[in-house]
């Protein structure tokens, strides 16, 4: 039974602060038949038919990111950690880089509709299913990465609760990436400049998560928080005038203005300050997606 205040509607749904759940979500939450329906037959087909050819164009900056994604995790693991399980790894660009980088990887996707072929064309195992973590056999891994994944799922506490019970080895890292929902800035944005909530999304994202709200969900499942990050916050351009949400040409500008920005850090050897930089700001709730790190 879910109870708290509705804090916003949009076509048939209400989205609730959930006093239960300890997490803004959708009311009614869908059925578990309608979301792998969706994610099995429409998700990759209808929703992100251009999904696979926006991620090759844009290779270099995932790359970059990719990289500092694995910088993390290795300032936490041990040396000969190399063993990662992505939970909704997409077409396994992610997977790919780890590979490259030494590590043994598996992925798990719902929705790829025959885009796994990238992976398999590299030697990657990517099963085409529904998370469940009896499918490993009792196999336990260094690092569990979750990429916006978290809220799409109808029961994100069990999600985190089977990876720390069944899948993670002790001392293990779990990483989580989800937008940053209802954040102070897009607060900011409605209360002075009337925005709708644009970052509502029906009926793929189930949960919102802020700062505090992800923290205490993931550490509900006996994780301890060790370090967060987040990505560009792109709200400052809203701020700034610059309306990506109505003016999809203007998205596209200011992607390669974020890009530039964060690859002055690189190319001036100043990763450290973006690092301690991004650090700050998710101590301060802002930016467009929360990457947290946990320790089990």
């Amino acid at each position: 039974m879910h109870s708290g205040e509705i804090i916003c509607s949009k076509d048939d749904v209400r989205v609730i602060d959930c006093t239960v759940c300890g997490y803004r979500h959708l009311l009614p939450v869908p059925d578990k038949e309608f979301i792998a329906s969706f994610y099995k037959k429409q998700y990759f087909v209808t929703t992100q038919d251009d999904y696979y050819e926006k991620q090759l164009a844009d290779n270099d900056y995932l790359n970059f990111c990719f990289s500092e994604y694995l910088a993390e995790i290795g300032r936490h693991v041990g040396s000969g950690a190399r063993s990662l399980l992505d939970i909704g790894c997409g077409s396994g660009l992610f997977l790919k880089y780890c590979h490259d980088a030494g590590w043994e990887v598996t992925g798990v996707e719902p929705s790829l509709s025959g885009i796994s072929d990238f992976a398999r064309q590299h030697g990657i195992t990517i099963h085409e299913q529904e998370f469940d973590h009896r499918l490993f056999a009792g196999k336990r891994f260094s690092v569990v990465t979750l990429n916006n994944v978290l809220e799409h799922v109808i029961e994100p506490q069990s999600v985190c609760r089977e990876i720390y019970d069944h899948l993670l080895e002790e001392g293990g890292i779990l990483q989580v990436k989800v937008p940053n929902d209802f954040s102070p800035l897009q607060t900011m944005l409605q209360e002075s400049r009337n925005f709708r909530p644009y970052w509502i999304s029906h009926p793929d994202h189930i949960n919102y998560f802020d700062r505090e709200s992800l923290l205490r969900l993931v550490g509900k499942a006996g994780f301890t928080f060790i370090g967060g990050t987040v990505t560009f916050p792109l709200e400052m351009y809203l701020m700034m005038g610059l309306n990506y949400v109505e003016e999809p040409a203007v998205g596209k500008s200011i992607h390669s203005q974020r890009v530039n920005f964060e690859y002055v850090f690189r190319d001036a050897e100043k990763l450290d300050l973006k690092r301690d930089l991004y650090a700050r700001f998710f101590e301060l709730g802002i930016g467009r997606e929360l990457i947290a790190y946990f320790k089990k």
